[in-house]
This record gives C-alpha cells, sequence and structure tokens, in this order.
C-alpha cells in the first residue's frame, strides 16, 4: 500500500460545471470535422437487439459468434441512403469518409456555415475549447436520407475524476490504492503478456500522455511493464496532445493509460483523439472497422446533447456490442441523487450498451470494497431499460431493506439503470508531469481498472480460440441465471449518496444501483469466461466426435509439457485466488488452476503465453 500524507479538499473537476461561453466568430478558413448521420435499415435495431442476447449466452449454439464488419453494415446500413449523401457531398466538393452509416467531411467553416445553414462560433468551458454552431440545418436534398449532424452543436465535457486541490480537510484515508494493490485485491496475474492479438482504446479528446510519466508509473509500481523501459505497448491514433501535456492537464487520459495498462500488461493500448466529436468519431471508427480493438474504456461525458444524439450515438455502440467489443464508461463521481432528491442523469453511460462503471472505497483503509460515496448512479430518461435488467432492478427496488432509495426518484421500470459494474474509485496514485500524487479519485479510474482486467481475459480468450468477452452485464446476468454463482465479487455494503440530500442508493446482495453485478474477480471471470468456455467447447467437440464414424479425438489448445516446479501465487485480499505455473525452457506457456468461488474443486489449464 502506497501511503499518502496530502491534506486536501475534494474538488470535481467537471466541464459542466462551468459556464459555456461563446466567443468570436469562427474564421472561414478553419477546417472542421462533421460526420452525416443516415438513417438505418428498417428493423436493424429490432433484430440487433435479439442478437446480443444470442451472441452473449455461453449456452447457446450462437455465443460470441460475432458480426463482421461486412455482416454489420449489411445489417444495419442503408445503402440508398448513403450513396445519396455521398453524391450530394460529392457535388458540394465535399470529400469524405464512410464508417457504416456516417460519412465523416474534413471542410472549411465557410463551406459548413453555407451547407448547414449556420454560423460557427468558438467556445469555451473552463480550460477546454473548440468550434460550435448553436443550430443548423440539414440540407433539404438530404433529409429523406440523413438524421443527425455529428460536430456541430455538441460540446464535450471534461474528465470525470476528483483531484486533491486546496489544502483544506485532511484526506478521508490513509493510503492510497496503487496498480499492485489493485492486482492482490482482484487476483490479476503481474505476467508481462508477450504478442498479444488484444487490444485496449482509450478516448483522449484533446488530450494525451507524457512517456515518461508512463515509465516513471510502471517504475515506481515495479508492474511487469517496467521491464519494457519506453518500449511498453502504447500507441496514439488522431492528433497528438504530447507537447501540449506539458502545459495542459492531460491528466484524464494519462490515468486512463497507466490503470488500463497496468491490469493488462502487455496488451497494446492506443489513445484516441480526434479533430471534432470525440464520441462519435471513436464509436463508428470500432463498429465499422477491424481495428483489432476489443475494449474500450471512456472517462469523459458530453452533457445535455439533446435525444436525437443519444439515441443515434447508442445505436452504433450496440453495432459495436453485436462485433464483440466491450465499451466501459465511467458513471460519474456527484454520486446517486441531485440536492432535490431526484436521480441523476449522465451521459453517455445512461446508453444501455455501454458498461457504467461505478465506484467502490474500502482498500484504501485495509478495509473490504464498498459503495463508494460519490460513485455515480442514475437511471435514464429515454433509454429503455434492456429486459435483461428488469428482474435485477425490480427485485433491488422492491426489497424493504432499500428503504433509504430517494422517495422523489424515478424508480420506474421502463429506463436503463446504471452503474452495471464497479471498480475501486478512491485514493488512487497518478503519476503525472514528473510528479506521484496521491489521494486521486472517481470512476475515472474505475473504468480503465475494469476494462484493463477484461482485455486481460480477453487475451487468454483469444490464445485458446475464443472471440471477446464483448458485452459483459449480459453476459454476467446469463451466467448468475444458468449456474447461481457470480464471476463478480458482490459488494453489498455502503452507498452512493448526496451531500444535501438525505437518500442514497445503497449497496446490496446480487445486482443493485450503487455497484451493479460488483467487482472484478479475475480468477471468477476467467473461469467462467475461459476454462468453462474450453470445456464446453471440449465437452460439445467430444459428443459430436463419439456419433462420427472416424475415430479422430478432440483436443486442447495446448500439448505441451508442464514444469510444475516453478510456482508463483499471487495474493488477494478477496477469496477466490489464481495459481500461475510456468514452464521452464521452450515454448513460454503457463497453468492457471483457478479455484472455484463457492466450491472445493480447482480448474486448471495450460495456455500458451
Amino acid at each position: 500500500m502506497w501511503k499518502a500524507s496530502l491534506l486536501f479538499s475534494l474538488v470535481l473537476l467537471s466541464f459542466a460545471g462551468a459556464e459555456l461561453k461563446r466567443l468570436n466568430r469562427a474564421h472561414a478558413n478553419e477546417i472542421l470535422r462533421v460526420g452525416f448521420a443516415t438513417k438505418m435499415n428498417d428493423g436493424a435495431m429490432e433484430e440487433g437487439e435479439r442478437l446480443i442476447y444470442e451472441l452473449t449466452n455461453p449456452w447457446h449454439s450462437n455465443y460470441a459468434k460475432y458480426l463482421t464488419v461486412e455482416e454489420a453494415n449489411k445489417l444495419f446500413v442503408d445503402r440508398h441512403a448513403v450513396e445519396k449523401t455521398s453524391s450530394f457531398l460529392k457535388e458540394n466538393g465535399m470529400s469524405h469518409v464512410i464508417e457504416g452509416n456516417v460519412l465523416w467531411v474534413r471542410a472549411s467553416v465557410k463551406s459548413l456555415n453555407g451547407l448547414l445553414n449556420t454560423k460557427f462560433y468558438h467556445y469555451a468551458k473552463g480550460a477546454a475549447s473548440n468550434i460550435r454552431a448553436d443550430r443548423y440545418d440539414i440540407p433539404h436534398e438530404l433529409r429523406e436520407h440523413v438524421l443527425h449532424v455529428f460536430g456541430v452543436v455538441h460540446h464535450p465535457v471534461s474528465p470525470r475524476w476528483i483531484a486533491p486541490l486546496n489544502p483544506i480537510i485532511s484526506a478521508p484515508s490513509s493510503g492510497s490504492v496503487g496498480p499492485d494493490d489493485l492486482q492482490k485485491l482482484y487476483g490479476v496475474p503481474d505476467k508481462l503478456i508477450n504478442n498479444s492479438n488484444i487490444g485496449t482504446m482509450v478516448l483522449g479528446y484533446r488530450g494525451g500522455y507524457l512517456p515518461e510519466d508512463l515509465f516513471n508509473f510502471f517504475q515506481h509500481f515495479n508492474s511487469s511493464l517496467a521491464s519494457t523501459g519506453y518500449n511498453f505497448p502504447a500507441k496514439k491514433m488522431g492528433p497528438d496532445y504530447t507537447t501540449l501535456c506539458r502545459s495542459i492537464d492531460c491528466g484524464e487520459p494519462t490515468l486512463d493509460m497507466q490503470y488500463s495498462m497496468a491490469m493488462a500488461p502487455g496488451v497494446t493500448t492506443t489513445l484516441f483523439n480526434s479533430e471534432g466529436d470525440p464520441f462519435a468519431e471513436m464509436i463508428t471508427y470500432l463498429a465499422y472497422n477491424d481495428s483489432g480493438v476489443q475494449v474500450t474504456t471512456v472517462s469523459l461525458g458530453f452533457g445535455d446533447q439533446g435525444q436525437s444524439y443519444y439515441e443515434h450515438w447508442c445505436n452504433y455502440t450496440l453495432v459495436a456490442a453485436l462485433r464483440g467489443i466491450s465499451y466501459f464508461c465511467a458513471s460519474g463521481d456527484a454520486g446517486g441523487v441531485e440536492d432535490d432528491c431526484n436521480a441523476r442523469h449522465n451521459y453517455p453511460v445512461e446508453c444501455q450498451w455501454v458498461i457504467a462503471v461505478g465506484g467502490t472505497q474500502g482498500p484504501e483503509s485495509g478495509k473490504k470494497e464498498e459503495a463508494w460515496f460519490a460513485g455515480g448512479v442514475g437511471t435514464s430518461v429515454w433509454a429503455p431499460m434492456p429486459s435483461w435488467q428488469v428482474p435485477w432492478a425490480s427485485q433491488y427496488f422492491n426489497s424493504k431493506s432499500n428503504a433509504i432509495v430517494p422517495a422523489k426518484a424515478n424508480t420506474s421500470l421502463a429506463y436503463r439503470w446504471y452503474p452495471d459494474v464497479a471498480a475501486v474509485a478512491s485514493s488512487l496514485p497518478l503519476y503525472q508531469n514528473g510528479t506521484l500524487r496521491g489521494g486521486v479519485g472517481g470512476t475515472s479510474f474505475a473504468s480503465p481498472i475494469f476494462a484493463g482486467i477484461i482485455s486481460s481475459i480477453n487475451h487468454y480468450r483469444d490464445i485458446n480460440g475464443i472471440p471477446p468477452v464483448g458485452y459483459l452485464p449480459l453476459v454476467i446476468s446469463h451466467i448468475i441465471n444458468q449456474t447461481g454463482v457470480s464471476p463478480l465479487y458482490d459488494v453489498n455494503s455502503g452507498a452512493s449518496q448526496s451531500s444535501n440530500c438525505v437518500a442514497s442508493f445503497p449497496a446490496a446482495r446480487n445486482w443493485d444501483a450503487a455497484t451493479g453485478f460488483g467487482s472484478p474477480n479475475w480468477a471468477g471471470l476467467y473461469k467462467a469466461l475461459v476454462t468453462d468456455v474450453i470445456a464446453a467447447r471440449t465437452s460439445s467437440s467430444s459428443s459430436t466426435s463419439s456419433t462420427s464414424s472416424t475415430s479422430s479425438t478432440s483436443s486442447t489448445t495446448d500439448d505441451s509439457t508442464v514444469d510444475t516446479s516453478t510456482t508463483d501465487t499471487v495474493s488477494s485480499s478477496h477469496s477466490s485466488v489464481p495459481t500461475i505455473i510456468e514452464t521452464t525452457g521452450g515454448a513460454s506457456s503457463m497453468m492457471i488452476c483457478v479455484g472455484q468461488l463457492l466450491m472445493s474443486s480447482c480448474l486448471c489449464l495450460i495456455l500458451f503465453v
């Protein structure tokens, strides 16, 4: 445990909290990137929602048979609408890139002012700035085909993390929970992953990281990535803001990179920056390209942009989920209720296909995990509650033991509730601009922690020929319903609350509004999502071969000999601990024995690494 002696007050760094100011008109020659979102095929969303239940069910014959780029285009993209829009843009001298339903254009302010019948201005909100318009019109020729234009009127908001600033009151804890502590807490092996095909992506939005900060972070906490020196597997996509990070606050992308990489050491992590709308650009890129990315983590929000924006953006998130991508996002740091005791609303986690990550606390004080008091909790005002969530939410909100749920909160089962899962969000260290900062907190940490752990699990699925995890909440729901055992740690104490409302959302057994299904359990996830899947496939293969006239036999993915003389046990404050046994010489491999939660058996599997 890394100790922190900082004195600080908790200050929420929120773009939403600053006043949006419109400044001067944008210059006619300034270049913008906007996206023309065309309509989807009739019935595509209904078919997509039906498919996601099959693709996430380990007991279904279509489990993890995700859509290819071609299949996603065929299901969702109205080719006629795209072709008509493309022709119109070409006629107006606008080159563009097509990603599924969206045609991305780079054009001058002068051209877009005329095309969209609008005026672009420079805006500032806190330390952030961008070029946006107050309104726009879809050209008459496109109104039958285009539903929305991204990057015109939408103002992304800044990080969801809480930092120590003014030395006013004592820190609420005696220490900080570093990545080494998290690996022990959640049972994550600190083994360097080599030659992985798995990729993680972090949304940066005009932010970057200093390579020396990542280097110092891994060195300080003795991560296995320390052995890579400055050759750690990190990439950048889009504009490079590294130089600016020496003069502006790049804490958000820095912490996202540090924690997602530390939980999956060796998995390539890409920082995504954009010229226009970061949320729309990244999700369409992931949904309609073979990017090599299976997991994303986002710790930003996009504020109140209107239902049209939310619905179209959320549709692309379902497309990404159908392609096997896990889209993690911080649930927010302002508790579960507004000061008037109404439930909060938070974007983009209101989208039911986003994996919203709430917060926990306790390990910083040597205690067990409980719901973080400031963890973002809320309900959507537009996204319907997915059918898998209905029985869990019904059980929670109808329980008499959860009576302190605020009476004014809309606990209707008509709309989606978040978070879906949770991870430590209290008192974590961050290496930024050459300084190790302690006592930092927020679900901005929880999201990359969980995302990194799923990237680690995806690596072991990949080397055993299993596609990625995908939309995790529905996978977890299927597993609990089928086996009665959760692959996560159940967080059932503590509550998310508000400073000025005497009400809260308490954690409870199974799913709850404060922490969802709970916090990461690497061993439980490995068993449910790797070992059990391989066993089921082997059983199915054996059953098929037994009825065949041939004498061929089913084999596992590894036929190497294991030397059990070298054992490294990863300690954990939770109950289920994986034991890793490495081979000596020859091909690198490992055997992972996972103690089955609530059972006495130990399942072992030899893996190439």
